[in-house]
């Protein structure tokens, strides 16, 4: 868990409940250093208690709204490595800390 993004999340105007929901639970997820995180929208659906597919509509709100990227992965590495979840990285924006993105 990144207490930098959980932290940078709660401070941010998001405007959206459940947008802000979904952000504070990918930040739990995110590295650290570069922000990335891999959770399936299957696990964060369940983390947030909203059906898959209201959930990827959420993560592509965020991704229009400039919150996160998302990045296609490249070949598997491992067994339990999920080849639906692709790779997400957090945009901390010094705006995050402010009142207004």
């Amino acid at each position: 868990m990144s207490y930098k993004y959980v932290e940078g999340v709660r401070r941010a105007r998001i405007g959206k409940p459940m947008l802000k929901l979904l952000l504070l639970c990918l930040a739990t997820y995110a590295n650290e250093k570069s922000g990335e995180c891999f959770p399936s929208a299957e696990t964060l659906a369940n983390d947030i208690e909203l059906s898959v597919s209201q959930t990827r509509r959420l993560l592509a709100e965020l991704e229009v709204e400039g919150w996160l990227t998302v990045v296609t992965r490249g070949v598997l590495a491992g067994r339990n490595r999920d080849p639906k979840a692709p790779k997400r990285r957090l945009y901390l924006a010094e705006s995050m800390f402010g009142n207004s993105k």
